[in-house]
């Protein structure tokens, strides 16, 4: 959407369930909790993000990087990808897990935006500015279930076109680039399967991407868990057919944040509602659902009809994202809303122009209002 404004923000608890088109096979998911977000996060967050927010919603357009010559991993990809991911630079929420055989512990960033799966993993030879994550990174050489897999496989092929070619009379590794919105924050290496462990669950032959080179802040995680609409997410490779989530707010005591799929995934009370989830060609591996209006204090804000709807082709549409705490709106929806906050909340505002947002109260005085 264009001319986007930041809304003040929330800290709320949030339960979405996702419903995807079908469930493929009855079985026992992996339920993970994760860790969640803390204030002096969202403050850091706020701090490195000020100028470049809305860099960070989902971008138009396939998802992923090419590459020419693959003969090496992440060697010879194209800094021009067909579109790049949303950013999960704020990595607010992660999970832990494991790979390999035996398994080595891994911290990934859960994003639901974007598709590829990855970790980082060590490499003697690669660029000294990668990030080091909270963990050591994943060493394909202590794995004996570590297969790489060749450039000219179709899952390689369709998850980014290139031309193989390996020189060496070894078959070429699938190569990639993966880079999220803004172009700061992305991955280079290649892709592989291998065995993924959630608590006491395993699956074998996950599609990951075992990255070379990352830069970006992932919020000291080592890699990023897409749970998008793409084949390669891994939501796909589950075959769960659905997920949901639960962030606990800020600060709760005895309340844990966690990630369900499957069967295990649906709502546990009568007073759940539900929402369809739309697909846009323009979002390809994104969640969007339909927004009516807004209300303040059950007055229905007088938003111009169609404002939020998802248009025939593919622009417009409400998307789902954790990458930020804060929501966006178009720019007139947002001068209503802004508007009537002020009226309703009747407080003194703070000038929030330095982290980048537009309507600010001091905490002393909401929790008075």
């Amino acid at each position: 959407m264009a001319n986007r404004r930041v809304t003040h923000a929330l800290a709320v608890a949030l339960l979405v369930v996702i419903l995807l088109p079908r469930m493929v096979r009855p079985a026992k998911f992996p339920r993970f909790t994760m860790t969640p977000r803390t204030k002096q996060q969202l403050r850091k967050f706020f701090k490195n993000h000020a100028s470049d927010m809305a860099d960070l919603l989902p971008s138009q357009g396939q998802e992923g990087g090419s590459s020419d010559d693959q003969s090496k991993p992440g060697v010879g990809s194209s800094p021009n990808s067909p579109g790049q991911a949303p950013a999960t630079n704020a990595g607010m929420y992660l999970y832990s897990y494991s790979v390999g055989t035996p398994p080595q512990s891994v911290l990934g960033a859960l994003d639901i935006s974007s598709e590829l799966v990855w970790t980082q993993c060590s490499c003697a030879t690669c660029d000294d500015a990668t990030p080091s994550p909270a963990m050591p990174p994943f060493d394909p050489a202590l794995s004996t279930t570590m297969a790489e897999l060749p450039c000219t496989s179709s899952t390689c092929q369709d998850f980014v076109a290139q031309t193989c070619s390996a020189g060496t009379g070894t078959p070429a590794e699938c190569g990639y680039t993966y880079m999220y919105r803004g172009g700061e924050a992305n991955t280079t290496g290649y892709l592989a399967t291998e065995a993924f462990t959630f608590g006491a669950s395993r699956v074998d032959g996950v599609v990951f991407g075992c990255g070379l080179n990352s830069a970006g802040y992932f919020g000291g995680a080592a890699g990023v868990i897409g749970h998008g609409r793409g084949p390669l997410s891994l939501v796909s490779q589950l075959q769960a057919g659905r997920f949901s989530y639960y962030f606990a707010p800020d600060g709760s005591v005895g309340a844990d944040s966690f990630i369900r799929f499957g069967d295990d995934a649906a709502p546990q009370t009568s007073r759940a509602v539900s929402a369809p989830l739309l697909a846009s060609s323009d979002y390809p591996n994104a969640y969007l659902v339909g927004l009516a209006g807004v209300r303040v204090d059950g007055n229905d804000l007088a938003i111009r009809r169609g404002t939020f709807n998802l248009r025939k082709d593919g622009s417009g549409g409400v998307v789902l994202s954790i990458a930020v705490p804060v929501t966006f709106l178009e720019e007139s929806a947002y001068k209503l809303l802004r508007q009537a906050l002020v009226s309703r909340i009747g407080l003194p505002t703070v000038n929030g122009s330095a982290l980048s947002l537009d309507l600010c109260y001091t905490s002393q005085s909401l929790a008075t209002a």
